[in-house]
């Protein structure tokens, strides 16, 4: 993947117009944030965060849940996106 960065306003232009591409299409997607992205993935966690709080009043999302057991450990993968 080609990310174009805008650093003084802390975004990433390529992964975005990626992202618009994808939805204009109605497309399935997942666009993983790593942590060395700066404060991004700290400011993306608050988002989540104060969206979960409100229970997701202000934003238009879609929520899936799994439950998936193996090797002694079980997982619960959630999967929060737009409609």
């Amino acid at each position: 993947m080609v990310s174009a960065f805008a650093a003084r306003q802390r975004l990433v232009m390529g992964q975005v117009a990626i992202a618009k591409k994808i939805k204009d299409k109605k497309a399935d997607s997942i666009i993983a944030l790593k942590g060395n992205q700066g404060t991004l993935l700290k400011d993306v966690q608050l988002f989540a965060a104060e969206q979960k709080a409100l229970d997701f009043k202000e934003a238009t999302v879609s929520r899936h849940e799994t439950l998936d057991g193996d090797h002694g450990r079980i997982e619960t993968p959630q999967v929060y996106g737009d409609p």
